[in-house]
């Protein structure tokens, strides 16, 4: 008798098993899905320059933020130099920031002109990347 509980006992261990190992597959499959990384890349093309930001959410989030006219140019500018040195900063100390916050450094120089419209998605992805990642610039 004491040998068909034993197996009853292992055989309800073994299902408690196999039901958690599928619930951390899923658990696990649903997290790396939902990972975001977030990338931003300037490039030039001769006389030409160009703004990428791979992020789901901030050309959505850009349309509901003031328009580039509220800005001065010269106030992008500065905001921008500040942002990218501490972003850039941040990047190069990896024993203290994650790789998956500050994957790679943002080639910008404060020298350069860059347009209104590139300073102005540059800074308002800082802003963008400061809210959704609780990180202060």
């Amino acid at each position: 008798m004491s040998y068909f509980y034993i197996r009853h006992f292992i055989f309800i261990i073994m299902k408690t098993i196999k039901a958690l190992f599928i619930l951390f597959c899923s658990l696990l499959l649903i997290q790396c899905s939902s990972t975001q990384k977030t990338s931003i890349n300037v490039s030039e093309n001769e006389d030409e320059h160009e703004l990428m930001v791979l992020d789901s959410g901030f050309e959505s989030w850009l349309a509901t933020q003031p328009s580039i006219a509220m800005y001065s140019y010269s106030f992008l500018r500065a905001k921008n130099t500040i942002f990218v040195a501490e972003y850039n900063n941040r990047v190069n100390n990896r024993q203290n920031y994650s790789f998956d916050l500050y994957p790679q450094r943002i080639e910008y120089s404060s020298t350069e002109e860059y347009n209104k419209e590139l300073q102005y998605t540059l800074y308002n992805y800082f802003i963008y990347f400061q809210k959704k990642y609780n990180q202060r610039l």
